[in-house]
């Protein structure tokens, strides 16, 4: 027995030497590299290239790209839009001293994107993304430009990185199975006035029209960090009558003034989602659910103040029983004294096909009807 397993063991680490055998690493420096010279196969720092994209584009499969980000003190910024093809499989982009990809190049039409990942599996670590903003209408129907675009691939890592100035921040279109943690996203802003989803101002567009969207991991280990956006934070879902996400987990994210939506949008959703140990502050408000949901498990979150008139806001199909255990019994904390229309034990009422948490109890009273109100004080009463 003990020579069976010793074999199985030499047989796994005899695959793991050639598979790291025959993968390379390729290294880029903005400022001393060079993509055109013969001598220069990036194959090592002093040979390194210039651009991100010239790696990709001799890159093979599982190959690992160092992207160095600074020279002495010197901080290096990249004028490049990245693109990461489908044939591009497993590969890591990884930076070194948070490189800085920009989006002020000097051309005439602007990319809509700082990363592009169209290829399975790859991995983007440590990379400051910035300025990628404009009114360009793209492939996806939507209008101006994002940090990180997903496109149909799936078991992508993106993590550690910093957006900033961007009309989206992570926006990932028919994909599944993939991880964002420990990302920051600030200044989020819409391309337009009118507060359109299709215009921007989301942090996280996560959206899939088509089968499944299983197993995102969303913060979980390490949480993401969003600060200011128009629109919303996390928008989660399908625009179709629902989509399974089994196993997918969003917790231990902080969510921080979005300015006109929900911290947290969640959208037609079906299978074990969990929704777990987030913070939700000076959103307009912190939690939005459309559609039924029913399996989504949302506790131990924590809600402290919106600027609106409510917390949480629901559509009349998702049952009056569920929105009352998160407001009450899932162990999640509310800093500020909530309110809300019971219809009847344990049940909240519906106003105008919509159920609400309110933070502003004058805000309800025009709703009551033949609701009565119940209330739940706050943990806190000061916001720190």
């Amino acid at each position: 027995m003990k020579e069976v397993k010793l074999a199985k063991l030499l047989v796994l680490a005899i695959l793991f030497s050639v598979t790291h055998l025959y993968s390379a690493t390729y290294y880029v420096n903005g400022i001393k590299g060079n993509d055109t010279l013969k001598t220069h196969t990036g194959l090592s720092e002093s040979k390194a290239f210039k651009t991100i994209n010239k790696a990709i584009s001799i890159a093979k499969r599982g190959d690992i790209i160092k992207v160095k980000g600074k020279v002495d003190t010197i901080q290096i910024i990249y004028k490049e839009s990245i693109y990461v093809p489908y044939d591009k499989e497993d590969l890591k982009i990884i930076g070194e001293h948070s490189p800085i990809i920009d989006g002020n190049l000097e051309v005439e039409d602007k990319p809509y994107y700082g990363i592009l990942i169209k290829g399975r599996g790859t991995v983007v670590d440590g990379f400051t993304i910035r300025n990628f903003t404009g009114t360009k209408v793209n492939e996806y129907g939507l209008t101006g430009s994002a940090g990180i675009i997903l496109d149909r691939t799936n078991t992508c890592i993106i993590i550690n990185n910093k957006i900033e100035n961007c009309n989206w921040g992570i926006v990932a279109i028919e994909s599944e199975y993939c991880s964002i943690q420990g990302n920051s996203i600030f200044r989020i802003l819409s391309s337009s006035n009118d507060f359109n989803l299709k215009s921007g101002g989301v942090a996280m567009y996560l959206v899939n029209n088509e089968v499944t969207m299983q197993k995102y991991l969303i913060g979980n280990e390490k949480g993401n960090i969003i600060d200011d956006a128009s629109l919303c934070g996390i928008w989660f879902g399908t625009e179709l009558e629902n989509i399974l996400a089994d196993l997918t987990l969003i917790e231990n994210n902080t969510i921080s003034r979005i300015r006109q939506g929900a911290s947290l949008f969640i959208r037609n959703l079906e299978g074990t989602i969990r929704i777990t140990k987030n913070t939700f502050r000076n959103n307009h408000h912190s939690l939005e659910i459309e559609g039924v949901c029913i399996d989504t498990w949302i506790s131990e979150n924590i809600f402290a103040g919106s600027t609106s008139a409510y917390e949480i806001k629901t559509d009349e199909r998702y049952p009056a029983s569920l929105i009352y255990d998160i407001w009450r019994n899932n162990k999640n904390e509310f800093y500020r004294t909530t309110y809300a229309l019971i219809e009847k034990r344990n049940n909240i009422g519906a106003s105008d096909r919509f159920r609400y948490i309110w933070s502003n109890k004058e805000g309800l009273e025009n709703y009551k009807g033949n609701y009565r109100i119940e209330e739940l004080a706050g943990t806190k009463t000061t916001e720190n």
